[in-house]
C-alpha cells in the first residue's frame, strides 16, 4: 500500500494505453459515445482542447474504435466527473480507486486462504510479484480490478452467497473475456443452481451494458475485438511456430486461419480437460486448479500475449503454487523489448519461454533421473 501510494501521481512509464483511457473518459464524461468515432475521425470533426490535442497524438491506435466495455469507460470518466481533467488528475484518481479495490481484495484473499486451510503468507506469492504492480498499479490495466474483485468475490463464491455472483459480474462487466474463468471456478461441480444464477448474472452484465452502447453501435465495437483477433500478434508461444511454418506452405501470412486453429486446439483442451474434472467430486483448490491450466493453455494458444495478461492464472498461485507460471511472470518482461521491434526474435522468446519450461520441469526431471530425490518437489 506504501509503494501505491507512492505511485499515486506518477504517470505510467512503461505503456501507453493511458492515453487511450484518458481519451476514452473525457469523451465519454461529455456524452458522446466512444464506439461511434474512432480517435482519429473525433480529431477531424471537432475543434479539441490543446491537452486533448496532446493527448491524441500518443494515441497506439487512433483508427481503431474504443474496445473497451462501457463498465470501463465508466471508470475513466469518474476522473472528469470529479473534476479531474490534467492527466495527472486521471492518474491520480484511477490509481486511488485501484488502491481501494485492492484493499477489498487483501482481505477478500485472506478470507479465502483461511477458508481453504492454507496459510496467509501464501498471499506473497500475488502480492510480492513484481507483474502485478507494475502492470497493474503502475500502468493502470484493468485487469489489477479484475485480479482483486475475483480475490473479493471468492469466499463468497465458494458458499454460493449471492454477493459473489454479483463480484464477478462486476469482473467480468470491465473485461467480458474474463467470463470463462469465474465459469470455471464452478463448473467442475456444476448445479442447476448455478447456472441459473451465472446466466442472470452475465444476461444482467450484457443488458446494463446496453444502456451505453447503442445496438447500431455494437458492430463498432466488434469490429475492433475481431481485427485485434485476426491481425495482431505480439509474443506468442506456439503461434510463432505454427504460424511460420503454416505461413511458409502458404507463401502469405496466415494468421486468420492459424489464430483460429490454435484458439480452437485451446477450447478442446480445455473441453477436456473439464470433461476430466467434471466426473470427480473435486476440491475448491482443484476447482482453481482447473481454472489455472485453463487460463494457461488460453494463453498459450493465443496471437497475442501482452504482460498483464498473465495477472488472471498469476492470482491463482496463492491456493495453487505453479512453478511455469511463476517463473513466467518473471521472464515477460523480456517482451518489453518486443514492443520497440514486433517481430520475435528467437533468442528472446527462448528465454521467455525456456526458462519457466526448465523450472518447472526441474523437479520431475530429477526425480525420474534419482537427483537427491527425498529432497526434490514433485508436484
Amino acid at each position: 500500500m506504501v509503494l501505491g501510494c507512492i505511485l499515486i501521481p506518477s504517470t505510467p512509464y512503461f505503456s501507453d494505453d493511458y492515453y487511450r483511457f484518458f481519451w476514452d473518459g473525457y469523451w465519454f464524461s461529455q456524452g458522446y459515445s466512444v464506439y461511434a468515432a474512432t480517435p482519429q475521425e473525433l480529431a477531424l470533426y471537432q475543434d479539441l482542447p490543446e491537452q486533448l490535442k496532446t493527448v491524441h497524438a500518443a494515441l497506439n491506435s487512433p483508427k481503431y474504435y474504443a474496445i473497451y466495455t462501457p463498465f470501463n469507460q465508466v471508470l475513466y470518466a469518474l476522473p472528469f466527473w470529479l473534476g479531474f481533467s490534467s492527466i495527472a488528475g486521471f492518474v491520480s484518481v484511477v490509481r486511488c480507486l485501484f488502491l481501494a479495490i485492492a484493499i477489498a481484495g487483501f482481505f477478500g484473499l485472506r478470507a479465502s486462504l483461511s477458508r481453504l486451510k492454507l496459510p496467509a503468507k501464501n498471499a506473497w506469492w500475488l502480492l510480492g510479484s513484481p507483474l502485478l504492480w507494475m502492470e497493474g498499479l503502475a500502468n493502470l490495466h484493468v485487469e489489477w480490478c479484475i485480479v482483486f474483485l475475483a480475490m473479493t468475490s471468492l469466499p463468497f463464491l465458494l458458499h454460493l452467497k449471492p454477493q459473489g455472483f454479483a463480484l464477478a459480474s462486476s469482473a467480468i462487466a470491465l473485461k467480458i473475456s474474463t467470463f470463462p474463468f469465474f465459469l470455471g471456478l464452478m463448473l467442475p461441480k456444476y448445479s442447476s443452481r448455478k447456472w441459473l444464477i451465472l446466466v442472470l448474472s452475465f444476461t444482467g452484465v450484457i443488458a446494463t451494458s446496453l444502456l451505453f452502447i447503442q445496438p447500431h453501435e455494437m458492430s463498432n465495437l466488434f469490429q475492433s475485438v475481431r481485427l485485434f483477433a485476426e491481425s495482431f500478434e505480439f509474443n506468442g508461444f506456439f503461434y510463432p511456430l505454427v504460424n511460420g511454418l503454416v505461413s511458409s506452405v502458404l507463401g502469405y501470412n496466415a494468421i486468420a486461419y492459424t489464430g483460429k486453429g490454435l484458439a480452437v486446439s485451446a477450447f478442446v483442451f480445455i473441453a477436456i480437460l473439464w470433461l476430466r474434472y467434471k466426473r470427480k467430486n473435486v476440491s475448491p483448490k482443484q476447482n482453481i486448479l482447473f481454472v489455472q491450466w485453463a487460463s494457461v493453455a488460453y494463453l498459450l494458444c493465443a496471437t497475442t500475449i501482452h504482460p498483464w495478461y498473465l495477472l488472471l492464472p498469476l492470482c491463482t498461485l496463492p491456493f495453487v503454487p505453479n512453478r511455469f507460471v511463476l517463473a513466467w511472470s518473471l521472464t515477460v518482461f523480456i517482451s518489453y523489448w518486443f514492443y520497440q521491434d514486433f517481430r520475435v526474435q528467437p533468442w528472446w522468446w527462448l528465454l521467455e519461454y525456456g526458462i519457466p519450461l526448465l523450472y518447472a520441469g526441474y523437479p520431475r526431471a530429477a526425480y525420474a533421473l534419482g537427483w537427491n530425490s527425498s529432497r526434490v518437489d514433485r508436484r
